[in-house]
């Protein structure tokens, strides 16, 4: 957990009740941990817009280091509730680890999806088959990213087996690529859209789609203890980032400010690149694609229905 915290509560002026109004109870304060990532974006909205005022529900956010860093801090109790990839939660499960999702995030499957396999212009690299034996970069190894390019590989009839992904922070990957460091590498957002504008990069397949046409890669969560304890306000949460989501899918120019104040990013790289596309509603079938791709590519130990891993909170 970063030591510098982002308290975010509720906004507009506070006057005095008048006499003989009973006042409002206080906002159920939830502590909430995310990495500084666009799948931020609709909390952030949600917070901004009075959204969670609303729903009696004050946000205490936590900027996190990593998705990592959200799911020990949720399941150790030091946040209420995170988000973070699918694939941790995922995983977590399968070790005992009483994680359930309230809320998706964002869908990775999308024709506008801001992300992809990345090779130098001149590359003989062109499909699936041509990497056997090569190293790929990707911003984490052992995670989504990586079992979509194995899935590729494994459709292909190529031996994915083979194929080495090494972890390089993605400011730094496509200088990388370019310097003969690795043959390709797997970047995403607003790094993917500038290391495209040069022409020194092009894209290879959609590796992205390799587990289907739509799956959730992100997603809202907590632990089952907790939940039960906080069902109601979960539940409300679960709402308010519903119609947060949607809010965000159709302004973002609206939503781009926040997105650019909590993770840093430069607005001319953030113009450039296609917005994610958040979820409002959260079905076993988006969970389902992961959790087998993860069984059969051995991350976890076996396959098992997405519906363990959903609450009933969480808007169908």
């Amino acid at each position: 957990m970063l030591s510098r915290r982002l308290a975010i509560g509720t906004f507009g002026a506070t006057t005095l009740a008048p006499l003989g109004v009973t006042a409002q109870p206080s906002p159920v304060t939830l502590k909430v941990g995310h990495p500084p990532t666009e799948t931020t974006t609709p909390l952030l909205y949600a917070v901004r817009a009075g959204l969670f005022e609303r729903a009696g529900i004050k946000i205490d956010l936590t900027k996190m280091s990593s998705g990592t860093a959200v799911s020990g801090a949720v399941a150790g109790g030091a946040l209420d509730l995170g988000g973070t990839s699918l694939l941790a939660l995922i995983i977590g499960h399968t070790k005992g680890i009483p994680f359930t999702i309230i809320a998706a995030a964002n869908n990775m499957a999308t024709e506008t999806y801001e992300g992809g396999l990345l090779v130098q212009a001149g590359s003989p690299l062109h499909d699936a088959k041509d990497f056997v034996g090569k190293t790929v970069s990707a911003a984490a190894v052992n995670d989504i990213v990586t079992l979509t390019l194995w899935a590729w590989m494994d459709q292909a009839g190529a031996d994915w087996r083979t194929l080495k992904v090494v972890e390089i922070p993605q400011p730094a990957a496509a200088a990388a690529l370019e310097q003969g460091r690795v043959d390709g590498a797997y970047i995403t957002g607003a790094a993917f859209a500038n290391a495209r504008g040069d022409g020194k990069l092009r894209t290879v397949g959609k590796v992205w789609s390799s587990l289907g046409s739509r799956y959730a890669s992100t997603a809202w969560f907590t632990t089952r203890d907790w939940l039960a304890r906080n069902h109601a306000v979960a539940e409300r949460f679960a709402r308010v980032m519903s119609e947060a989501a949607a809010y965000t899918n159709s302004h973002p120019d609206e939503t781009l400010p926040d997105m650019l104040a909590y993770t840093g990013m430069e607005r001319a790289a953030a113009l450039k690149m296609h917005r994610a596309v958040f979820s409002t509603t959260l079905h076993p079938a988006d969970l389902q694609p992961v959790i087998d791709a993860a069984a059969k590519y051995k991350f976890i130990d076996k396959d098992y229905s997405a519906a363990e891993l959903i609450s009933d909170v969480a808007p169908q």
